[in-house]
């Protein structure tokens, strides 16, 4: 079970990325698509927490969906997880971060 994995880090890390996959595939269920003609750094698709978040808080999508809004406005939600930490030793990840992704994560998937 990928929750009482030897490294909590790398479990931590996965549960982002199940969270990011959640909120993109909600989007997609709200109508959301993938700009064609945006470039990368613009479109929340091709985005990672936290600027993920951001990016939806700010556009009108996610204020317009409950569904998205309720994970975007919390600030605690996949709150010190970072796409870059996959490249770390895994030493500054706390066990209740990991315990806070993990629900986060099932959270998400809930909601598709």
């Amino acid at each position: 079970m990928l929750y009482e994995a030897a490294r909590q880090d790398v479990a931590g890390y996965l549960y982002g990325l199940a969270a990011e996959c959640g909120i993109k595939a909600l989007m997609i269920d709200l109508g959301m698509r993938p700009a064609s003609d945006a470039s990368r750094s613009t479109d929340p698709f091709y985005a990672h927490f936290t600027r993920l978040k951001t990016m939806l808080r700010d556009g009108a999508y996610a204020r317009q969906h409950a569904d998205l809004r309720k994970f975007t406005e919390d600030d605690r939600f996949m709150e010190h997880w970072d796409v870059a930490m996959r490249y770390s030793d895994g030493k500054g990840i706390r066990k209740n971060w990991v315990d806070g992704w993990r629900q986060n994560a099932k959270d998400v998937l809930a909601e598709i």
